[in-house]
Formats: C-alpha cells, structure tokens, sequence
C-alpha cells in the first residue's frame, strides 16, 4: 500500500493545499473521494502530473522539452493535488464583509474617542484663554 503525503500549506493565506499522491489505485481513490466529497460552490480542485519528462517526450517522437507544460496522466509516476478558494465565493464574501464591518466599529469607536478628546481639549483651551484674558 502506498503512502500519501499530509498536505502542506503553499499559500501563507491559508487557501492553498498541496497534496502528492502516487499514481496508483490509492492515488486514484484518493483523488475521485476528494473531487466527490470537495465542496464545488467554495473551493476547486486542481490535479497535476509529476515525474520524468524527457523521456517520454523522446519515446513518443517529440523534444526533451515536449512535457514541460503538462505531463500526460500515463507517464505521471505521481500528482500533487491544490485545493484552493474560489474567488469572490460566497463564504469568503460573508468573510471580508464581517471582516468590513468590523473595521468600521473599530473606526466609529475611534472617531467617538477622538471627537470627546478634541471637545476636551477645546474646554481646557476656552479656560486657559479666559484666564489669561
């Protein structure tokens, strides 16, 4: 039985996950659960062939750099799998916008505190000036 490697965070955001899984029926059954049970509205999943090119790409009449953009599935000795957010999904909208809203109570507090040190600085300076008056 193969081993499939525990994802490891590519994004530092957060979003993106890389998965290396060997080309075999694991790998397999791996990749068809992830794309069965993925939620599609929030997230999509990208599958990329891995492993030795040249070869390949001279077998079947072509140049050394034939493969270098896509590695056919059958000469594939393993993929990485990426799961990354869709943009502007409904999740990560619901997110920024409570994310909005809680910076500007943050900013309306902030304005609040400003505008009584401004109002208490008036008044000192309104007395300082009838002082000296």
């Amino acid at each position: 039985m193969s081993k499939i490697k525990l994802p490891y965070q590519a994004d530092p955001k957060g979003s993106r996950y890389a998965f290396v899984i060997p080309n075999d029926n694991d790998g397999d059954l791996f990749i068809k659960l992830c794309e069965k049970y993925l939620n599609k509205e929030t997230y999509k999943l990208t599958k990329r062939s891995r492993g030795k090119r040249a070869k390949h790409s001279r077998n079947d009449g072509r140049g050394d750099r034939a493969y270098d953009q896509d590695l056919p599935k059958q000469y594939a000795e393993r993929f990485c799998v990426y799961i990354d957010s869709k943009p502007n999904s409904e999740h990560e909208i619901k997110a920024k916008r409570l994310e909005d809203d809680s910076r500007i109570h943050a900013l309306r507090e902030e304005n609040y505190f400003l505008k009584r040190e401004v109002s208490n600085l008036l008044s000192k300076l309104t007395g300082i000036k009838s002082y000296l008056n």
